[in-house]
């Protein structure tokens, strides 16, 4: 069963792939002049189930189709940049509501759900500057409202919001999840799965960039050994390399290496976490080497945290496995 978006909008789309839904987009074109309604509720879910019905005739019949429309503060979209200004300009020192109207619709069984959702934005005195810089979005015309309040341009200007915070770009998905639950129960979201590799002597790190990227909604797979140390406490590389002493326990290192490669199979990219080791920055071992190399064969993309030096040993075969570098921001990894 496949999620089918029926909207052409970006942010409800980055809204959804960052929650890790796998979907298809489909829209078809409806005239939502011809739909009206002096309910405002009334309004966004007739819009939504005109585009719906419309979607139904195109799509295939073993998906779910999420259909929605929106207004903010009783306005739709501007014509114009004049009445996009003029939208603008009325939403200041004001609580605005959008109300978001979501259709959800079993295409394979008929089964349908809707709700509405109005989540309140309460904003601060609006000056001259906002507005510009508003208006100076190429898509402005193609927002409802001319406005999409969960853009950072405008959080210095919200006061308070009341309700769903997604619903402020577009669509609300506390209520939208809730639809899809009352019309099928297999469809849920995938957090991409990203392996972290690393030296051994870099595993603190690796402990808190898991953090930082479960934070951001990745599923994250880290080395065996970073566990036992945060198990153990003990971050000393050199206490778990007993094969270095007793050549019998190189089966444990094979272990180690095999489960890692497993790990990296079973992701969707891996990140190298790699920072000052032995004088050289961006320090990248043979062992992170081998790890690279089988993502890159299995054309999973290659992450890595910072710029390498060109003095370590394998600088050439790390760039020659077309890394991507970025640069300590971990909201630069894109799946």
């Amino acid at each position: 069963m496949k999620l089918i978006l029926g909207s052409t909008s970006k942010t409800r789309q980055q809204i959804l792939k960052k929650l890790g839904y796998k979907f298809k987009v489909i829209t078809a074109n409806i005239d939502e002049k011809k739909i009206r309604s002096k309910n405002p509720k009334d309004l966004v879910l007739k819009l939504a189930y005109a585009k719906t019905e419309a979607i139904k005739k195109i799509a295939p019949l073993n998906g779910v189709l999420i259909t929605s429309d929106q207004i903010t503060y009783a306005n739709g979209k501007a014509k114009n940049l004049k009445e996009a200004e003029k939208f603008l300009s009325g939403y200041s020192s004001k609580t605005c509501e959008n109300i978001t109207g979501i259709i959800a619709t079993n295409l394979r069984t008929g089964k349908q759900a809707s709700g509405v959702d109005i989540t309140k934005i309460t904003l601060k005195k609006l000056d001259l500057k906002i507005i510009k810089k508003a208006l100076a979005d190429p898509n402005v015309l193609s927002y409802c409202g001319a406005a999409v309040f969960g853009q950072e341009i405008w959080q210095p200007y919200i006061e308070k919001i009341t309700g769903d915070k997604t619903a402020l770009f577009g669509i609300s998905v506390k209520l939208m999840e809730k639809l899809i639950k009352k019309v099928d129960r297999i469809i849920k979201p995938t957090k991409p799965i990203i392996t972290l590799c690393s030296s051994a002597s870099f595993y603190r790190d690796v402990l808190k960039i898991e953090r930082e990227l479960k934070k951001l909604g990745f599923s994250v797979k880290i080395p065996k050994t970073a566990n036992w140390m945060k198990r153990q406490r003990n971050f000393d590389p050199v206490s778990y390399k007993t094969w270095m002493q007793n050549p019998k326990d190189f089966k444990i290192k094979n272990r180690l290496i095999d489960d890692h490669f497993k790990k990296i199979l079973a992701s969707d990219a891996i990140l190298v976490v790699n920072q000052e080791k032995r004088g050289l920055n961006g320090y990248i071992g043979g062992n992170v080497l081998m790890e690279m190399t089988i993502a890159y064969l299995h054309q999973k993309p290659i992450f890595i945290l910072n710029s390498v030096s060109k003095k370590i040993a394998i600088y050439e075969e790390v760039l020659g496995l077309e890394p991507i570098f970025i640069d300590g921001d971990l909201e630069k990894i894109k799946i």
